[in-house]
């Protein structure tokens, strides 16, 4: 049945083996580490693909499927994302219940299951990028812990890995048959932009008025000192501001900065990409006599939709195949249609 399909497209922008402070690979690429992943979780049962073990807020995932396109060198990965549970019990809400007295059930999960939800990404090697893909309402694309997930398989799982045979320690990282290294397993991925809502920020530096920052700090989370001191500089703040937060708390500050050069806007959108996605780092801009039309740098990302004929194995579940199928089909359609949008600040 054909039905309205949503991507989220993002550049890859490490994917590999990497000596210190080197920015290019030694060894791996995306289309290894994914035929890895299949090779590897293919005879297991889907409980011992898990990688790693839940961390604040995230929560572990699996392999659903990792595909290999037929007709192109395409590939898509399928997660499956578990929910919290209690005693074998999901907890829901009645919705009819009220504020003042709501209503909470536990639902009985079937001995031996995961509770969860699938999430699916398209990921396209000849252009360096993926796609995470949002079907109906759906709107948790699981794309924290896929990343996660693929950079613990390159840690831990890949053809490179290197193990002692007695302790399993991991010795470092080769090709098969050659002598391992000690190198840094890397999977990092920045948003792609739309360039034109990049460039109307960027030419107009020496109009921007006030800088912004945004978000909800959670619970003693750490805020990465490089991305906020390199802003703070940026606009005259200096070195001093504290990188601790110890209560959720959501924030919105605002500054006045000095003069803005393009060349300052640049430096502020490439460390931007640079930096994980850790949910709380954008950059907001309002131009002189304009401050109430702020240009987020996270809302120049690019999107694209596409009607495809989808199958539904049941009510959750698109079936993996045929999805790949209708990728295929509309490659060049939906390409086409994000990458005149989109530019890279890295070429």
């Amino acid at each position: 049945m054909q039905e309205l399909v949503k991507f989220e497209f993002y550049r890859i922008h490490n994917c590999g083996y990497y000596k210190y402070n080197n920015p290019k690979p030694k060894y791996g690429s995306i289309e290894e580490i994914l035929s890895d992943i299949q090779k590897w979780g293919q005879p297991k049962s889907i409980i011992k693909t898990k990688l790693y073990e839940p961390v604040n807020d995230r929560l572990p995932v699996y392999l659903f499927k990792s595909i290999p396109s037929k007709t192109s060198k395409d590939w898509l990965l399928v997660m499956w994302n578990e929910v919290p549970s209690t005693n074998s019990k999901v907890a829901s809400i009645v919705g009819s219940s009220t504020v003042a007295n709501p209503t909470v059930v536990l639902n009985s999960v079937r001995s031996g299951s995961i509770p969860g939800f699938p999430t699916y990404f398209w990921f396209i090697p000849e252009k360096n990028m993926f796609a995470s893909i949002k079907f109906r309402n759906r709107t948790n694309t699981g794309q924290g812990a896929m990343r996660a997930y693929i950079e613990a398989a390159l840690e831990r799982i890949s053809s490179f890995v290197h193990k002692d045979p007695n302790s399993g320690e991991i010795l470092g990282y080769a090709p098969p048959n050659a002598q391992p290294e000690k190198l840094y397993p890397k999977f990092r991925t920045f948003r792609a932009q739309k360039s034109a809502e990049m460039d109307k920020i960027i030419n107009n530096a020496s109009r921007i008025g006030k800088v912004y920052f945004k978000d909800t700090l959670k619970l003693t989370q750490t805020i990465d000192k490089e991305w906020w001191q390199t802003g703070l500089r940026k606009i005259g703040l200096g070195d001093s501001y504290e990188n601790k937060r110890t209560q959720d708390v959501k924030m919105k500050y605002e500054f006045i900065p000095k003069l803005l050069t393009k060349k300052d806007v640049k430096s502020m959108i490439k460390e931007w990409k640079n930096l994980k996605q850790n949910g709380w780092n954008d950059y907001g801009f309002s131009m002189i006599g304009d401050s109430n039309s702020i240009l987020w740098l996270s809302k120049s990302l690019i999107k694209a939709d596409a009607d495809l004929d989808v199958i539904w194995q049941n009510s959750e579940i698109v079936e993996p195949y045929s999805l790949l199928e209708q990728l295929n089909l509309h490659r060049d359609t939906i390409l086409n249609k994000i990458l005149k949008n989109e530019k890279s600040l890295y070429n």
